[in-house]
């Protein structure tokens, strides 16, 4: 359905209605998704008994604002520093410089995937510091390094990587290394951030994620000055740098303001 309405809104409108197309789609998917949702969803769930307790529309709510800021406003970001590179730059540099976060985000979401499957479950139970630290160290010592080596396969592989998925941006080569080396950091500090999730912590997470994109967005504007494209993608290593010791800090605190579990 997708392909033909691109099809046909190219051929009746040119490149606006291509556009056009490309926008309504996902929407167009929500809606027949939300429909055949509901309707299987209704045969199993009688909605007219359901009711909300305010405990529960705290918890919807704390998890809306969550991925409102996750995603949203990440969005909002990416999409302002891009049209900064195009102003600022050339456009060639901001189709560089997203052709490099696309092929980030790929290996980042399987990563992120790996550790979500482990990690917080394991902080969900884990309510000292000093559990919290052995456990932490373990997973540094054990599924960090694995993920290192891979990056490290990627970086002596870059040439072969554009080649085979971007081979008309060969000016990416020199952004892979602040890239490789920013998404490590990023992996360290989520497994920290985890804590926030098993912990319910909210105003953390939200704190630091809203922290993490002023920071990029600040960063890449002044960066970029200097260093042109490449400044935007260190950027996004020295955010995470303050982020890691932000996320740390504040989960040392958490910690300290709990009370001594007594033992009989």
């Amino acid at each position: 359905m997708s392909a033909g309405l691109l099809v046909y809104c190219l051929i009746n409108y040119n490149i606006e209605g291509a556009l056009l197309a490309i926008a309504i789609t996902p929407i167009i998917q929500l809606i027949v998704l939300l429909f055949i949702f509901f309707s299987v969803l209704k045969e199993y769930v009688q909605f007219s008994k359901l009711t909300f307790t305010k405990p529960m529309a705290n918890g919807l709510l704390a998890f809306a604002l969550m991925s409102f800021v996750s995603t949203v406003l990440l969005n909002l970001v990416e999409i302002n520093i891009r049209t900064m590179i195009s102003n600022k730059i050339t456009e060639a540099d901001a189709g560089i410089w997203t052709a490099m976060t696309n092929i980030s985000k790929n290996y980042m979401v399987f990563s992120i995937s790996i550790f979500s499957l482990y990690v917080l479950p394991k902080f969900a139970s884990i309510y000292t510091e000093s559990g919290f630290k052995k456990e932490l160290f373990s997973i540094y010592k054990t599924l960090l390094p694995i993920f290192a080596l891979g990056m490290i396969l990627v970086y002596f592989l870059r040439e072969y990587v554009i080649l085979i998925i971007y081979p008309d941006f060969t000016g990416m080569s020199p952004l892979f290394k602040w890239q490789l080396m920013g998404d490590f950091i990023r992996l360290a500090s989520l497994v920290l951030m985890h804590q926030f999730l098993a912990k319910k912590l909210v105003r953390n997470f939200i704190f630091t994620e809203i922290l993490s994109l002023l920071l990029f967005y600040v960063f890449a504007n002044y960066l970029s000055t200097n260093y042109g494209v490449e400044g935007v993608v260190m950027a996004h290593f020295f955010r995470y740098i303050i982020y890691f010791f932000v996320v740390s800090f504040l989960v040392h605190r958490y910690f300290k303001k709990q009370k001594p579990i007594k033992v009989d």
